[in-house]
């Protein structure tokens, strides 16, 4: 339940302020970051929430609770890698 509140909320807003920000620090205008919002956000919402479903449901099955954070953080290293 966590993760799919998790995935809901937060999910949608860090991938849309990513590619503002991105734009931002890259010098482009308003209108350009819209249209790579247009372009890109959809897709990368959903892997997104496909990566960190699959990602937490092999996460809560086969890892045991004490090395959850550290299969968190090479999961995290990995999506931010690609």
């Amino acid at each position: 339940k966590k993760t799919v509140l998790d995935q809901a909320v937060n999910g949608p807003l860090i991938c849309g302020a990513f590619f503002v920000y991105l734009g931002y620090l890259e010098g482009q205008s308003w209108p350009q970051i819209q249209d790579t919002l247009r372009r890109q956000y959809l897709t990368t919402l959903l892997l997104n929430w496909s990566f960190w479903g699959g990602a937490m449901a092999l996460n809560f099955r086969f890892v045991s609770p004490a090395y959850r954070v550290f299969a968190v953080n090479v999961s995290a290293l990995g999506w931010n890698t690609v």
